[in-house]
């Protein structure tokens, strides 16, 4: 297993893959959703393993972060584990997904329909070809047009939707005295609300602090990772009520 390498590795990405459309996966399994079509499926092809339930997912994605938990591994984000293990401190996190999901965090990504972010400003590249080769020859006579935000590029209201997204998915969760900061405190208020389905059935946790006046939350290791995306969809609903 993973653990035992020598030497050791320091991260660990785990998840479950979709079956997409027009690959092998596809062609061997098909659209086999429902427990009642695996069973099925596993019946016309003995050779061909069935693929796992929710439930198994679910259990499969609980065991993996007790047991790399249990063995000095980080759980720092929903897929992602760092070696924890090293006595100087050394943080093995990856550090082009961390600076993604930063606070006042910059990058460039370059291809079709990637997006920037530079000094606050989320930037979107073209996601059609011909539209692609139009941008990049006006880039010649203006250099500085890839900082002209397009259709596709966030608003304030796109922006913190995407922070809470990113944020939760992540051990140290969001910071609610920055959202107050940069968005106001009744985005607060929003957030809150829809968090308080993790408090209730204990997905959650708000932590307070006399440094931050307002905390942060964050969703429970394993079980609030596990039901994340209904957390934070129902986030994002109290947040669109008021946009």
């Amino acid at each position: 297993e993973a653990t035992r390498l020598q030497p050791r590795p320091k991260h660990m990405s785990i998840y479950d893959l979709q079956v997409e459309e027009g690959t092998a996966f596809w062609k061997r399994y098909g659209d086999q959703r429902d427990s009642e079509a695996q069973q099925l499926n596993a019946v016309d092809h003995d050779s061909t393993p069935a693929l796992p339930s929710a439930e198994e997912c679910a259990f499969m994605y609980s065991y993996a972060s007790g047991y790399l938990r249990s063995k000095s591994f980080e759980h720092y984000e929903i897929s992602s584990y760092a070696d924890a293990s090293d006595s100087g401190n050394i943080s093995y996190r990856s550090q082009h997904n961390s600076n993604y999901w930063g606070y006042r965090s910059s990058w460039f990504a370059i291809g079709l329909g990637a997006t920037s972010r530079v000094n606050g400003v989320r930037i979107a590249r073209p996601r059609a070809l011909s539209d692609y080769c139009q941008w990049a020859e006006q880039l010649s006579s203006e250099p500085l047009a890839y900082m002209v935000p397009g259709e596709d590029d966030d608003d304030d209201n796109d922006e913190l939707l995407d922070l809470a997204m990113t944020r939760l998915r992540t051990s140290d969760g969001l910071d609610l005295d920055f959202v107050a900061e940069k968005f106001g405190q009744k985005c607060v208020v929003d957030i809150l609300c829809g968090f308080q389905l993790a408090l209730d059935l204990n997905l959650g946790t708000r932590i307070t602090s006399e440094q931050n006046k307002l905390g942060s939350i964050r969703l429970n290791d394993p079980g609030g990772f596990l039901f994340s995306n209904n957390i934070i969809s129902n986030v994002f609903l109290e947040l669109e009520k008021s946009s």
